[in-house]
């Protein structure tokens, strides 16, 4: 019994060669001669790895370090080796094991019945592959041969079969994917289709990851009734707030697509987008660091048509349908006083052969100086948004617009805070300067006042805090003048070039009360109003009323306008959320019957209901019908499931899609299968557009 404490507390390093340390700690070691053995407990240090097993052999003359009985290796990076036997040569640093299983950093195993490690590289015979239970895999891909590379960053296979539930679904005479969860390079998953028009699409993705910053993806493409392009795409990150992707692409026609189309030959563009914070800001170019700035641009171009945006697109419900392509640029800087930005905005109509008459805005200057403000006492306050835009075009009037809007207000409180008081003037002017010939510029002068009675008052209760905020504004305008030309006699496209503010007479009646509990989180709001307008003989009042309910099962939203002389309601939302147990339901109504711009009427209801069976399998339903135009705007019907190492889904739908002429309806099939952490299956199926009749 003493003899069996003292070897449990036993454990020996013993230095084998020169260049290479190999610690063997255990319960029982033996040296002699140039042989080590070791027994019980063994663990190995060896080339930043850790093994242990139940024994282990080394033999200076032959430098071969062997270890049998459930030997486990542990990688520095994590990676896991399970083997019966394991020999290590320590000269070559090369090892051969059996019936070994290799576990990665991203949940994958591969089970082998013989392998070895030469320098870098693993090589495996014949072998399992999966990410799910190691007994009884739901998926499985079996294969002769694999080799992992690199230090384990990734694995290729040969004549391998992906294997579903026992079933072989697909068959890879090679196949290569990454065992690490940083970026690399190889082939995405590429995208099939099928269309009478296009015919069969073939898209394979490429995916290049030289550097951690920065990637490319390049997207070639063919469709065999049509031609063939290629897509390239670049994205970077250049510091911790900021990041950009670019685009180029081309696709060309085949004759025969020409002839029956009356297409183009050729489809190419380029897009740029870029977002960011704190550019200048962050690398103290500015004296004041209190500042912050951001920026975002989204650059497009196009050679014509929208058929360069349109064959990046995976399918129809994907399709662009706007001929107006937006290209915006924008930045700000601000700290708590100042708000500075300059925009700009670019159009392609590409309706258009030619843009030359296209309306564009470049630059727009802004200058805004926030309400926090003060002059002459700490009760008068001032803001001052001052906007210079120039609207630009070379058929077509163009000109520069200068407006500025200053208010200021005096605030004050009575009878204990119970009642606040702010009265304002505010000053609006504008300045159109145009650049055609023979046209006089437009000025607009205008201000008005605001005398506003207020208060905010607050109650707490054991579990709820309530608060209720009721005012009265009575809104007066004053001056108004015009000079230089009248608004009346300028031409429809010289009033494009800006928008004048006008105020009328009106005074509002608004009530606003919230509730919130202890954790400050709120539970209930609504807030009521009425507004009206003396000098109107007609649509001279309004009323409306938004509220809302919350809490852990339930959300319920209303907010309607109506319309007291008419009346009518002029827009109501209504939304609701149920969720209870296994199910989550939503309903929402939207309706929009303002008259006085009807252009922007409608009214639809959207209905979304998802079911969970349970911890694996969920139902759900999504429906948008427009109860305006009595047609069913989109319906989508899907059953999902989710395993630990791989989760399904399939639906089926059926979409509008605007048109300019008719619209079109389109149908469906959509199936997703996929196997964590490799990738999956992806398949979206549409019938071929098709008019909708009425």
């Amino acid at each position: 019994m003493r003899n069996y404490y003292i070897l449990l507390l036993f454990l020996s390093s013993v230095p084998l060669i020169a260049k290479q340390t190999v610690e063997i700690l255990a319960k029982n070691v033996k040296a002699y001669c140039d042989k080590v053995e070791a027994y019980d407990d063994v663990v190995v240090l060896y080339d930043d790895s850790v093994i242990k097993s139940q024994s282990a052999f080394f033999d200076k003359q032959t430098s071969l370090l062997t270890l049998k009985g459930k030997v486990e290796m542990v990688g520095k990076k994590g990676n896991r080796v399970a083997s019966d036997e394991l020999v290590l040569d320590t000269k070559k640093k090369d090892i051969n094991f059996k019936d070994t299983m290799v576990s990665t950093q991203n949940s994958l195993w591969i089970k082998s019945n013989d392998g070895k490690r030469v320098g870098e590289e693993i090589e495996l015979g014949n072998s399992r592959l999966s990410s799910c239970d190691v007994a009884n895999p739901d998926w499985e891909i079996v294969f002769d041969k694999a080799h992992l590379y690199n230090d384990d960053k990734y694995a290729t296979l040969t004549n391998a079969k992906l294997k579903f539930f026992d079933n072989t679904i697909f068959y890879f005479p090679y196949f290569a994917f990454p065992t690490l969860t940083e970026r690399t390079t190889g082939l995405l998953m590429p995208h099939f289709n099928l269309a009478s028009k296009d015919g069969f699409t073939y898209e394979q993705p490429i995916f290049i990851a030289p550097d951690t910053s920065w990637d490319v993806e390049l997207k070639p493409q063919i469709r065999t009734n049509r031609g063939s392009g290629l897509y390239a795409t670049t994205r970077f990150v250049d510091s911790p707030t900021s990041h950009g992707d670019f685009t180029v692409g081309y696709f060309e026609n085949n004759a025969e697509y020409i002839n029956s189309y009356e297409a183009q030959k050729e489809h190419y563009g380029a897009e740029f987008k870029y977002q960011g914070r704190d550019i200048f800001a962050d690398k103290k170019i500015l004296d004041d660091n209190d500042y912050h700035d951001g920026i975002y641009a989204n650059f497009t171009y196009l050679n014509s048509g929208l058929e360069y945006l349109n064959l990046q697109k995976s399918g129809n419900t994907s399709l662009i349908s706007s001929n107006l392509i937006e290209s915006r640029f924008n930045y700000f800087l601000d700290n708590h006083d100042n708000y500075f930005g300059l925009y700009g905005k670019y159009y392609i109509d590409a309706s258009k052969q030619s843009n030359t008459s296209t309306l564009q805005n470049l630059p727009t200057l802004h200058y805004h100086r926030y309400f926090d403000n003060t002059i002459f006492s700490n009760q008068i306050f001032y803001t001052i948004d001052a906007k210079v835009s120039n609207y630009t075009r070379n058929i077509g009037s163009s000109g520069t617009n200068a407006e500025i809007d200053l208010p200021i207000t005096y605030e004050d409180s009575f009878f204990d805070n119970y009642l606040n008081v702010a009265v304002s003037e505010n000053i609006y002017a504008n300045y159109l300067k145009f650049r055609n010939p023979n046209s006089e510029n437009y000025q607009y002068f205008t201000n008005y006042h605001k005398f506003k009675l207020f208060s905010d008052l607050t109650k707490g209760y054991d579990e709820y805090r309530h608060i209720l905020q009721p005012s009265v504004t009575y809104t007066l305008p004053s001056v108004k003048k015009e000079y230089g030309a009248k608004y009346e006699e300028l031409s429809s496209e010289q009033k494009e070039l800006f928008t004048t503010k006008i105020e009328e007479e009106k005074i509002n009646f608004d009530i606003s009360q919230y509730l919130y509990n202890d954790n400050l989180e709120n539970s209930f709001f609504q807030r009521f109003g009425y507004v009206t307008f003396p000098s109107r003989q007609e649509n001279n009042s309004e009323m409306y009323n938004e509220f809302l309910y919350n809490d852990e099962f339930k959300r319920i939203y209303n907010n309607i306008v109506y319309s007291p002389q008419e009346n009518e309601i002029r827009s109501v939302t209504t939304s609701g959320g149920y969720k209870i147990d296994n199910y989550d339901i939503m309903l929402t109504h939207f309706l929009n019957n303002d008259t006085l711009s009807g252009a922007n009427q409608g009214s639809f209801i959207d209905g979304r209901v998802n079911y969970k069976l349970d911890e694996k399998d969920s139902f759900y339903a999504n429906a948008d019908y427009d109860t305006k135009n009595n047609f069913n705007h989109k319906w989508d019907l899907g059953y999902t499931h989710n395993e630990k190492c791989w989760s399904s889904k399939i639906s089926i739908g059926q979409e509008t899609i605007p048109n300019l002429e008719k619209p079109f309806r389109n149908s469906r099939l959509y199936f997703e299968l996929n196997f964590y952490p490799l990738g999956g299956i992806k398949q979206n199926i549409e019938k071929e557009l098709s008019p909708l009749e009425r």
